[in-house]
């Protein structure tokens, strides 16, 4: 299987963190943020 890397971006911090630990225990890189852009940031 080709490896992936995987960010999980979500403000529910203990939903990310254990999404994140089933997916390591399946051979994933994860990465995890708790927030997005910032609302102060002009898009």
């Amino acid at each position: 299987m080709t490896p992936f890397n995987i960010l999980l971006v979500d403000g529910e911090k203990l939903f990310i963190e254990t999404l994140a630990q089933r997916l390591r225990q399946r051979g994933f890189t994860v990465d995890c943020s708790f927030s997005g852009i910032p609302s102060s940031w002009d898009i």
